[in-house]
């Protein structure tokens, strides 16, 4: 795990740092890292949906700095991922507005995984770790969490499944019915050809 602390109104350091983890993935003994950025607490987060208001901003600002952000499927495409540098990548939000899903709930701030897409392969038989590993993931949060796991939580590539419902999930098991908030720089091109 590599992680990184994130001062109110410092987002253009963490693109910084996100610059920095992208090449150390590509150097020996960092090829499986994870980059954790704890974001200091706000206290403008006050409620559950100004977290996933603050989340997806942080993503977008990220995709608005990214150098390299071409060949980018669209949100609701079943193989999209944020990615950074070409760098597909899974993120769990966690913040302290998680009060039901305890496995999200990780200090006093927002906290950001970034786990690139290499880490849910086998290094072995670089096959998609099995359904096996996930379905002890899903015990031990159900333990945890004391709920059951949400009902977007899917399988990468399930054309049912969504990766960004997984990001930030709500804190009930309400599915998410909305639209990805996240645009990408084609999909901004597409809304501005629509005017």
């Amino acid at each position: 795990m590599l992680y990184t602390f994130v001062a109110n109104g410092c987002l253009d350091e963490l693109v910084t740092n996100m610059r920095r983890f992208i090449r150390l993935t590509g150097t020996v003994g960092h090829e499986r890292s994870s980059l954790i950025a704890f974001f200091e607490p706000d206290p403008t987060i006050q409620d559950h949906p100004s977290f996933i208001t603050r989340f997806w901003q942080v993503l977008q600002f990220l995709h608005d700095h990214d150098r390299d952000s071409s060949l980018e499927r669209a949100p609701d495409h079943p193989l999209w991922e944020f990615s950074f540098q070409h760098c597909e990548m899974f993120v769990v939000g966690a913040s302290p507005t998680y009060r039901n899903r305890r496995s999200r709930n990780l200090g006093p701030g927002i906290v950001l995984v970034f786990q690139p897409r290499s880490l849910f392969m086998d290094p072995a038989t670089l096959e998609p770790i099995a359904a096996s590993a996930r379905q002890r993931v899903h015990k031990r949060m159900l333990a945890y969490d004391g709920i059951p796991v949400h009902p977007d939580i899917g399988f990468y590539g399930d054309n049912r499944s969504r990766e960004w419902k997984q990001y930030a999930l709500p804190d009930d098991n309400e599915p998410e019915m909305g639209s990805c908030p996240f645009h990408t720089n084609s999909d901004r091109v597409s809304l501005a050809g629509r005017d």
